[in-house]
């Protein structure tokens, strides 16, 4: 599927570590699909208990994730929280990043399932 269908994922580093099988392609989206709710999750909850320890952890952990899911404003505020996590420093940025994961984050996981559910149709 072309990945400009949904403008909000870019899956041309998927496409191209996928190499062309649609299977592997199938197993990625689905492990993304499994991973994204959790580990956004963790986030969340370590940037509302001030753990830092565990978004810098879970932050950095997501960087190679979003890579294959292709939306720059998540990876870069994804990797912004990493950096405040681990230095403790633009603290005052925090939540204004974590709202935009909150906001980004169902649009980004709604189009990984429709191009998922459009890779198993059966072709009529």
């Amino acid at each position: 599927m072309n990945a400009t269908l949904h403008p909000c994922i870019n899956l041309s580093y998927m496409d191209l570590m996928a190499d062309g099988d649609d299977l592997i392609k199938k197993v990625m989206l689905e492990m993304l699909l499994e991973e994204l709710p959790t580990e956004f999750e963790k986030i969340l909850q370590a940037a509302q208990k001030q753990d830092f320890d565990l978004l810098r952890r879970t932050s950095h952990k997501m960087k190679t994730t979003l890579s294959f899911v292709g939306n720059q404003a998540l990876s870069e505020a994804n990797t912004t929280i990493e950096r405040i996590a681990r230095y403790h420093t633009n603290l005052e940025a925090l939540p204004d990043l974590i709202s935009t994961i909150e906001h980004l984050y169902p649009t980004v996981v709604e189009a990984l399932r429709q191009e998922l559910e459009e890779m198993i149709q059966p072709i009529n």
